[in-house]
C-alpha cells in the first residue's frame, strides 16, 4: 500500500562524524546520516471505539534502509496499528553502509508517521573518494571511538526535537532497538525528561555479543556500564530467544521479571499467492535441479567450509542427471569467492536482493540451509531472523551448529528442522536424504501450521502491545523537561 506523504524540510549543518508470541518464563531462563525531513502520515487506522495509543519508536535504521536489522522495527510498525497502538518512528535518512529496499516501505499502512531527523552527515562515498587519507582516517578513527557507537551525534542532536515532539502531541510510551546502542541512548534520556515508560528491545546483544571488540580497555568498562545504565532504566527488557533475555537478566538478577523475550519472526502476508514452480520459472531456475539456498551474507566461518564440503559429497553421490547447486542470495567475499570457486560444485549468486526478492528466492529451493554467523561468545544464543521464514516455506530446512542452540530449541517448537554439526559426512547425510525424499515435498505456496503462528510477526506485534498496555496502565508522566539545542558533550 502506497504511503501518502507531505514533507517538511529544514537546512541544518553538517558534521563529520558520524539486524508469534511473546515467551516468557519468570526467570527468563526460558525478552547516519544527514539535513531534517519530516515525513507526516495520517492519523492511526485503528478502527476501535478507543482512540489508539501512540508510540514513539526510535529506531536510526528504517525503511528505505533494506537489511535484516530494519525488518524487526518495520514489521511491529506495521502491525501494532491492529492492537491499538500508533508508531510514531523517529529514524535517520538511509544508514551508511546498509542497502535501500524501497520495497519495505510499500508494506507499512497509508496511516504511518514516519519522522526522518537527519542533522547529521556522514561524508557521501564520493566525497569520501575525494577526501584527503588524512582526514579520513581521522574521521573513522572519530567513529570507531564514538560513544557509545558513531550514530551518538545523531542521538545527541535529535533529542531536543524529540521532546518538542513529546510537548507537542500526546505520546504514551517508548520503544527503541539496538542496535546501534545510540537508540538506547536516545530513549533513556527522553525517559529521564518525561517519565513515559521505555520498552529496550535488543534485537542483538551488546556487551555480551561475540563481536564485542572495544577499542581500548576504558571503552569496555564505559559501554558495560553504559549498558547497565540502560537496562536499570528501561521499563521492559526484550530479548530475541530465551537464550538471550536469561543473558541480559544476568546483569540486573534482582530485576528480572522485567525481562521478556519477542522472537524475531515470520510475515505469511510476504508468502501469499507463492510457490516453487513459479518462483523458479521467474529467475530461470531449470525444474530438475537439486536447489541448496542460503540467504545472507556467506562469509568465512566453521560452518562455510563444511557446507561447502557436504554439498560436494552430496553431489558425488546423488543418483540419476540431477545436480545439485548452491544458491548464495546475499554478499560473498573475496575469500569465500575463491573457496566456492575451487569447490568443484555448482554455484550461483544473485547479490544483495530486495526482501521481497529473498521471500521468492526461499520459495524457489528444493532445501535451506544456514550456519551460525559465529562460534564466538553466546553465538548459539542466536537465532537467525531468516529462520523463521525458511519454516514457512514449507521445504527442508538444514541449520548447521549446536544440538543445543537456540534454533535447535526453536526446531523442537515447531516440529520442523534439523540441526547438523558442521563436518562433510553429517551435513552431506543430511542434504542426501533431503534430496532422496524430494518427490514428497510438493511445493505448495508455504507452510500452513499452527505451531509457527506465535513466531508470526501480526502475534508478535500484539504480544508488544500488551507488554505495552501493562505499563501505560494508570500512568501519568511527568512534565517534558527543556533541552537545549547544544547538547552537552558527556554522555551522563
Amino acid at each position: 500500500m502506497k504511503q501518502a506523504t507531505s514533507e517538511h524540510v529544514v537546512s541544518c549543518p553538517r558534521d563529520g562524524i558520524g539486524s508469534d508470541a511473546m515467551h516468557h518464563e519468570s526467570t527468563c531462563m526460558d525478552r547516519r546520516l544527514p539535513t531534517t525531513d519530516i515525513t507526516r502520515m495520517s492519523e492511526n487506522g485503528h478502527h476501535g471505539s478507543t482512540p489508539p495509543k501512540r508510540l514513539l519508536m526510535i529506531a536510526h535504521a528504517f525503511p528505505p534502509t533494506g537489511g535484516s536489522g530494519v525488518q524487526r522495527t518495520a514489521k511491529f510498525a506495521r502491525y501494532l496499528p491492529q492492537s491499538g497502538w500508533s508508531p510514531t518512528v523517529w529514524c535517520a535518512p538511509l544508514a551508511e553502509g546498509l542497502p535501500r529496499d524501497e520495497a519495505l516501505l510499500n508494506e507499512l499502512p497509508n496511516t504511518f508517521d514516519r519522522r526522518i531527523f537527519s542533522k547529521v552527515a556522514s561524508p557521501s562515498p564520493v566525497a569520501r573518494k575525494g577526501m584527503h587519507w588524512r582526514l579520513q582516517k581521522m574521521n573513522d578513527t572519530l567513529r570507531r571511538w564514538s560513544i557509545p557507537d558513531d550514530c551518538i551525534t545523531w542521538a545527541k542532536r535529535s533529542l531536543p526535537d524529540v521532546l518538542r515532539l513529546i510537548r507537542d502531541e500526546p505520546i504514551d510510551a517508548i520503544y527503541s532497538t539496538h542496535s546501534p546502542a545510540s537508540n538506547h541512548w536516545l530513549a533513556w534520556r527522553v525517559k529521564k525528561a518525561t517519565g513515559l515508560p521505555w520498552v529496550a528491545d535488543f534485537r542483538d546483544l551488546w556487551t555480551d555479543n561475540y563481536d564485542f571488540t572495544p577499542p581500548t580497555p576504558w571503552h569496555r568498562h564505559r559501554l558495560r556500564h553504559m549498558e547497565q545504565q540502560f537496562l536499570t532504566a528501561a521499563d521492559t527488557v526484550v530479548g530475541v530467544t530465551v537464550e538471550q533475555s536469561a543473558i541480559l537478566a544476568r546483569h540486573l538478577p534482582e530485576q528480572s521479571d522485567k525481562f521478556v523475550t519477542i522472537y524475531n519472526g515470520v510475515d505469511s502476508a510476504d508468502f501469499a499467492d507463492l510457490d516453487r514452480t513459479s518462483a523458479r520459472n521467474a529467475r530461470g531456475i531449470c525444474q530438475d535441479r537439486c536447489i541448496v539456498s542460503f540467504v545472507g551474507s556467506f562469509v568465512q566461518t566453521a560452518e562455510a567450509p563444511a557446507i561447502i564440503a557436504g554439498l560436494r559429497r552430496v553431489q558425488r553421490t546423488l543418483l540419476g542427471d540431477r545436480h545439485v547447486e548452491l544458491r548464495i542470495v546475499g554478499w560473498v567475499p573475496s575469500d569465500m569467492d575463491r573457496l566456492l570457486s575451487d569447490s568443484g560444485i555448482r554455484v550461483s549468486r544473485t547479490g544483495y536482493v530486495s526482501h521481497v526478492d529473498a521471500i521468492r528466492e526461499m520459495v524457489a529451493a528444493d532445501c535451506l540451509i544456514s550456519g551460525n554467523t559465529t562460534t564466538g561468545r553466546n553465538g548459539d544464543s542466536i537465532v537467525p531472523a531468516k529462520i523463521f521464514e525458511y519454516l514457512m516455506t514449507g521445504h527442508p530446512v538444514v541449520h548447521v551448529g549446536a544440538a543445543d542452540s537456540a534454533v535447535a530449541r526453536v526446531f523442537a517448537d515447531v516440529g520442523r528442522g534439523l540441526v547438523v554439526p558442521p563436518t562433510e559426512h553429517e551435513i552431506g547425510g543430511a542434504l542426501a536424504d533431503v534430496f532422496k525424499n524430494a518427490s514428497a515435498n510438493s511445493g505448495t505456496s508455504h507452510l500452513n501450521d499452527e505451531r509457527l503462528i506465535p513466531y508470526t510477526r501480526r502475534q508478535q506485534a500484539g504480544q508488544l502491545a500488551g507488554i505495552l498496555e501493562n505499563l501505560t496502565d494508570g500512568m501519568i508522566s511527568k512534565p517534558v523537561a527543556s533541552v537545549t539545542d547544544r547538547e552537552p558533550s558527556t554522555i551522563d
